[in-house]
C-alpha cells in the first residue's frame, strides 16, 4: 500500500479524494497547507502540517501529490526528492525546461517515480478519441485544432498569484491551455514549429500574464494545427477542444469533457460528395473519476518501478513546447520548438 502525503488543498483536494476512493492501493496518511481551516476540513485520521519542512521529515509517507503555485513546484519538489519522496506533481511540471531537467536528473539519480498530473490523458474520452486515432480510421491526419476559454475571474479572486507572470510562469498558455498542448502530444507527437501571439488586456494581471492567445502548430508529421485561448472571455464558451481532419475522416469532441465523441470516414459512410456525409456519434465509455484512475496509475509505477504515462521525462516536451510558444511571442517571430 502507498503511503500518500497531499501537499497544497486548493486544486490538492482532488487528490484527496481520490486517495480515498483507491481503496487499498493507497493510504493518505499526512497533508500539508498553510491555511488551518482547510486543514481541519479534511475527515479522517491524518497528521496535519502546516511546515512544508517538518511534513517532509515527520509524515510517515512515501510519496506525495504537490498542488501549489507553479513557481514553487521546482523547488519543492526537489526538496521531497532529496527526502526519498516519490512525485506526483500538478500541471505545468515547471515555469522552464532548465528546471524540469533538473527534477528528471535528480528523480533518475535517487531511483524515484516522477509523474505529472496531465489528468486529460486519463480521461475517458481522452483515452478513446487516441484509440480512434492511433486506428488508423482518419487516414493522415492534416489539420487539428484544439481551443479552451475559460474566465479565471469567476474562480480566482483578484490578487490571486495566477494573474501574476512571474509566478505563475506565463498567464493562459501556462495556466490553462498546458491541458491541450500536453494532450496534443500525447495524441499526435510532437510539434516542430509555432508561432503564437498574446495579448495582454486584463487589469487583474501583471508581469506579462498574458490573458488571450492565438498559436499555429506544425507537427513533425507534417500535420497543422491552431489553439485559440483565454483567461478572460465574456463568456465560457468553447468551440471544442479538439476537432481533427484526415484525409479519410474527421474527428469532433464539442465540448470539455464530453460525453459523446463525434467521427466520420471512409470506413463509415458510402456517400461520394461530402456535403452527404455526416458524423456518427460514439459513446464515451463510462469509467472511473480521472483522478482516481490517475492515482492508481501513479501508485501502480511507485510499486513497480514502470515510467508513468505522465512522467516528467515525457513532459519536458510538453515545458520545451511552452518556452517555444512564450519566445515566439516575445519575439514575433516562428520558433522550432527545442531550440532555444
Amino acid at each position: 500500500m502507498l503511503k500518500l502525503g497531499v501537499v497544497g488543498l486548493g486544486l490538492g483536494m482532488t487528490h484527496v479524494d481520490a486517495a480515498q476512493q483507491c481503496g487499498e492501493e493507497v493510504a493518505l496518511v499526512a497533508i500539508c497547507d498553510a491555511n488551518r481551516d482547510r486543514l481541519q476540513a479534511v475527515n479522517g485520521d491524518i497528521r496535519r502540517f502546516t511546515d512544508y519542512g517538518t511534513f517532509l521529515r515527520e509524515s510517515g509517507a512515501d510519496a506525495l501529490v504537490l498542488a501549489v503555485p507553479h513557481d514553487l513546484h521546482a523547488k519543492m519538489t526537489l526538496e521531497a526528492m532529496e527526502h526519498g519522496k516519490h512525485v506526483l506533481l500538478e500541471k505545468p511540471m515547471s515555469t522552464s525546461v532548465a528546471d524540469g531537467e533538473r527534477m528528471v536528473a535528480s528523480a533518475k539519480e535517487r531511483g524515484l517515480s516522477f509523474m505529472i498530473a496531465q489528468n486529460w490523458r486519463y480521461t475517458p474520452w481522452c483515452r478513446q478519441i487516441k484509440s480512434i486515432i492511433d486506428s488508423g480510421e482518419l487516414g493522415n491526419i492534416r489539420m487539428i485544432r484544439s481551443d479552451w476559454v475559460l474566465n479565471f475571474h469567476d474562480f480566482y479572486p483578484k490578487g490571486t498569484w495566477i494573474y501574476d507572470g512571474q509566478r505563475g510562469g506565463g498567464g493562459a498558455v501556462i495556466g490553462l491551455v498546458v491541458h491541450n498542448l500536453d494532450y496534443l502530444r500525447f495524441l499526435f507527437g510532437e510539434v516542430r514549429k509555432v508561432y503564437a501571439q498574446h495579448l495582454y488586456t486584463d487589469e487583474w494581471s501583471s508581469n506579462r500574464a498574458e490573458n488571450m492567445s492565438m498559436i499555429q502548430f506544425e507537427f513533425e508529421s507534417g500535420a497543422l494545427g491552431q489553439m485559440l485561448t483565454s483567461y478572460t472571455p465574456f463568456i465560457n464558451q468553447d468551440s471544442g477542444p479538439l476537432q481533427v481532419y484526415g484525409d479519410q475522416g474527421m474527428l469532433t469532441a464539442k465540448r470539455m469533457f464530453p460525453e459523446h465523441i463525434y467521427v466520420t470516414s471512409s470506413s463509415r459512410t458510402s456517400a461520394e460528395k461530402a456535403v452527404d456525409r455526416r458524423f456518427d456519434e460514439v459513446s464515451v465509455e463510462p469509467g472511473e473519476p480521472f483522478a482516481v484512475t490517475q492515482l492508481r496509475h501513479f501508485a501502480e509505477c511507485v510499486k513497480t518501478g514502470n515510467k508513468p504515462i505522465s512522467s516528467g521525462e515525457d513532459n519536458l516536451g510538453t515545458i520545451r513546447l511552452v518556452e517555444s510558444i512564450y519566445e515566439s511571442a516575445r519575439t514575433g517571430e516562428p520558433v522550432l520548438v527545442g531550440c532555444l
